[in-house]
């Protein structure tokens, strides 16, 4: 009797020790796993911000969304004069966010009841 009970905590055990180690996160739609790749024509960017209020929340992963499509123009945004053939001059060329459209917002509700809230930013690239 005492080896069928061993058997059984152990097996019992062994399922679900193995159960656990192979799951996977309960957030199917996580915002830190959705890959956002600019395209030939748009920058894009993500960002994501938790709040008791989807407004709220929505409007500080917004600014944070902007905040990535400054730093991704930021880099092309550079002016080099040559003033002759040794010497170079690097000036950094401010560019305004304008027609920046929001492409997608997702809302999850979190177990303390607050929202996290992520969206995607898309600005055409100008040739």
């Amino acid at each position: 009797m005492k080896k069928i009970t061993l058997l059984c905590c152990t097996l019992a055990f062994a399922i679900a020790f193995s159960s656990c180690a192979n799951r996977t996160s309960d957030k199917a739609g996580d915002p830190d796993r959705m890959v956002v790749k600019d395209t030939d024509t748009t920058y894009r960017a993500e960002g994501s911000a938790t709040s008791g209020d989807i407004e709220s929340a929505t409007e500080m992963a917004r600014i944070n969304a902007m905040t990535v499509l400054a730093g991704k123009i930021a880099e092309t945004d550079s002016l080099v004069v040559e003033t002759d053939s040794t010497r170079k001059v690097t000036t950094a060329v401010s560019t305004p966010l304008y027609d920046v459209a929001m492409a997608d917002r997702r809302i999850f509700r979190n177990n303390d009841g607050t929202y996290s809230v992520w969206v995607l930013l898309e600005m055409k690239k100008q040739h």
